[in-house]
């Protein structure tokens, strides 16, 4: 095991006065680094009359504040000292980062922290354009929504705002104002509610010094989210399997074949996602070998795992043409009832091992990794070590992989959703496969 680069003593959690938590993670080797900000706000905090609101919160950020009043003077000042500022916004939380050069780290803290102070939330209207044209690219010519994410969503969730879409509706992010955003802004970007963290070429002891020059001001939260806030908010008593089918004319169909499975916090995460190597990483894995390199049935195919803090969901994502769907569907079922009869075997096990730690090894480089391993964590849950994943993983036997098999890949956990021209004997035919499943 390479121990060179290893970030267990140099990775630092420390929480100022006000309750922001502050991240470090020092790795003196490399000469980049990455700052970044997390936040408990996402979907899981709105309404239907606001769905929409974080996405539209964070895109407003970007257009000002009190002492840089215009989006071109904001970012050009971030893309004078490195790599620009990005943000995204999840399920859970916001998330925004950026990449100054290392010589530059106290002039980005400084502008780091003035993008959170006083947002200006200037030229709304045009904001709102950019957002319906985004909105539009889930949609068809006739106004269908036909993403498949969005799609799978509502049959996994139903009403609950797990079911809404991240970037809200039209009719919401016409409804969206100023006042509003305002609101969520105050109710949810507090430090209380929030995790800075800078990873890469900095020390622990400068990146926490600037950080209580510039964010120790910060007012307190009038509202602290838990990390466990979401926990048994969720109800996921499904009692048999679901098939929705959305028609879209199109040259391909997408099938998405999703399983209800575990959060980031059980302790069976991690050989979740062993299972989802099994089944795709790289051409050897089963389901690029049977699908693509023996019959030719995709170009493409994903089998992945997407845990939140309180539930998650284990999905198989192919596009192929309307003729290919069952037999691809056949086989997607077939391998998954082998992967539960007969396990993986050994040499497969330690193949799918050796390339998951082979990737925890690339994180040394990637102060961006880092973030997201440390910084990300505190939100809902607690940070665990590359040394400790790795041997995490290096202890799950095959017996291991079955068990957590045979709880994931159940008949009342399976939903499958189809979007794409269809017709009567395919949807007979999906329909056969699901509940004989």
């Amino acid at each position: 095991m390479n121990t060179t680069h290893s970030l267990e003593n140099r990775t630092h959690l420390d929480t100022l006065e006000n309750g922001l938590t502050v991240v470090t993670v020092e790795m003196p080797h490399l000469h980049t680094l990455d700052i970044g900000m997390y936040i408990r706000s996402g979907v899981r905090f709105e309404t239907p009359a606001n769905n929409g609101i974080s996405h539209f919160l964070e895109h407003m950020l970007f257009r000002g504040n009190r002492r840089y009043p215009d989006s071109i003077l904001l970012n050009t000042e971030f893309e004078k000292i490195g790599r620009g500022l990005r943000a995204s916004t999840y399920t859970e939380h916001t998330h925004y980062d950026f990449s100054p050069h290392y010589e530059q780290l106290e002039r980005g803290m400084e502008l780091f922290s003035d993008f959170f102070t006083e947002p200006l939330f200037p030229s709304i209207e045009v904001e709102r354009e950019i957002i319906l044209e985004e909105c539009l690219e889930d949609f068809n010519a006739e106004g269908v929504n036909v993403d498949i994410d969005y799609h799978a969503c509502k049959l996994l969730y139903g009403d609950d705002p797990l079911g809404y879409p991240i970037i809200g509706t039209e009719e919401s992010i016409k409804a969206i104002d100023t006042d509003q955003l305002r609101q969520f802004f105050e109710t949810f970007y507090c430090p209380g509610n929030m995790v800075l963290a800078g990873a890469g070429a900095l020390s622990h002891n400068r990146f926490l010094e600037l950080a209580q020059r510039h964010f120790g001001g910060f007012p307190k939260c009038g509202r602290v989210i838990p990390k466990n806030h979401f926990v048994g908010s969720v109800n996921e008593n499904q009692k048999e399997p679901a098939l929705f089918i959305q028609k879209h004319d199109d040259s391909q169909v997408q099938l998405q074949i999703c399983f209800r499975s575990v959060s980031f916090n059980d302790p069976d995460y991690f050989i979740v996602s062993l299972i989802a190597l099994i089944f795709d990483d790289g051409t050897a894995s089963r389901l690029q070998k049977t699908l693509r390199e023996d019959r030719g049935l995709v170009y493409s195919v994903q089998a992945r795992e997407t845990a939140l803090s309180d539930c998650g969901t284990f999905d198989f994502d192919v596009n192929a043409r309307p003729e290919k769907v069952l037999e691809i569907a056949d086989i997607i079922f077939r391998e998954i009832k082998t992967l539960l009869v007969e396990g993986p075997s050994a040499n497969e096990l330690d193949f799918v091992k050796k390339r998951y730690a082979y990737e925890l090894e690339l994180e040394y480089d990637s102060p961006y990794k880092q973030l997201v391993r440390y910084g990300q964590a505190p939100l809902y849950s607690t940070a665990i070590s590359v040394e400790d994943e790795r041997m995490l993983i290096e202890g799950i036997t095959i017996d291991d992989v079955r068990r957590v098999a045979r709880r994931l890949f159940v008949a009342n956990g399976l939903n499958v959703v189809l979007v794409g021209p269809h017709t009567p004997q395919m949807t007979q035919g999906l329909n056969e496969l699901v509940n004989g499943f």
